[in-house]
């Protein structure tokens, strides 16, 4: 993390259930301290606007959408947690077809190094669509953020994802000053 002290870092991720919700997912991110124990350093929950269990034979437009969002948020932990090389070996063939992973390390540290720590996030807008310009034909879903880092820096964040394998992966990624 661009902010966070140095030291050994676990991301943790869990779907649980709860009384007043039945789907949540939740990030824990210990850290292991100088005396020798691992003490959480990070929290974050995010409620998927459709239940897990649904999502298991419906192939509408919504249910990608949120696979899709879901994937995405996975990998800006990554990012967040300057996980750099964690967030390209996760990214679609079509991201690595791109950029090179030391390329991706030292532009994604060039970018969000200077930002400092994420403060919040938050979905501005999603959709999937079959086609994206510049790629080949497929299945993508497009998620916005609107990203707020230390210091007040205020970003939109773009995140594109491809269905490659059964599986939604990165395969693009853009930063710009929120308007």
């Amino acid at each position: 993390m661009p902010e966070a002290p140095a030291g050994e870092y676990v991301v943790l991720q869990f779907k649980s259930a709860f009384e007043n919700a039945d789907s949540i997912i939740e990030t824990v991110v210990p850290r292991l301290e100088d005396d020798g124990v691992w003490r959480v350093s990070g929290y974050f929950f995010r409620l998927p606007e459709i239940s897990i269990a649904d999502w298991s034979d419906d192939d509408s437009a919504a249910v990608k959408t949120e696979r899709g969002l879901e994937r995405a948020v996975d990998w800006l932990v990554l990012v967040d947690f300057a996980e750099y090389g964690a967030s390209y070996d996760e990214a679609a063939a079509l991201f690595k077809g791109s950029v090179s992973r030391e390329d991706w390390i030292e532009t994604v540290t060039d970018l969000r190094g200077p930002l400092g720590a994420i403060s919040s996030r938050s979905v501005t807008e999603k959709g999937h669509t079959t086609s994206i310009p510049g790629a080949p034909p497929g299945e993508y879903v497009v998620v916005q953020f609107a990203a707020v880092f230390s210091g007040d820096h205020r970003m939109t964040e773009i995140v594109f994802l491809v269905l490659e394998n059964g599986d939604w992966r990165v395969a693009g990624y853009l930063m710009q000053p929120a308007e």
